[in-house]
């Protein structure tokens, strides 16, 4: 699902994946497994995903232009929810621009 709206978004917004909890050869290969070509940081310590208010696998945070965090996405979620919160992040940005 991620690397669709990757595709369908990614012209409009940034991803970024941020692997906590993995093996760094676990988090290339769920990489390559789904052809994600975004880029990836690897957390090894969650250092970064707690200062992001982290509650548990896996959570989406759609950031807007300006930097602050527009929605936070905690478990699977459905595409529909998940394009839904990307397009108005992209509405946002073309309403800015």
């Amino acid at each position: 699902m991620i690397a669709r709206l990757w595709r369908r978004y990614g012209g409009q917004v940034r991803f970024l994946g941020i692997d906590v909890e993995d093996s760094r050869g676990d988090a290339r290969a769920f990489v390559r497994r789904y052809g994600l070509r975004y880029p990836s940081i690897f957390d090894r310590t969650a250092s970064m995903a707690s200062q992001l208010g982290f509650f548990g696998l896996p959570t989406a945070y759609l950031v807007d232009y300006r930097g602050h965090v527009a929605a936070r996405l905690i478990g699977k979620q459905r595409e529909r929810t998940f394009a839904s919160g990307l397009a108005a992040v992209v509405g946002e940005v073309k309403g800015a621009g």
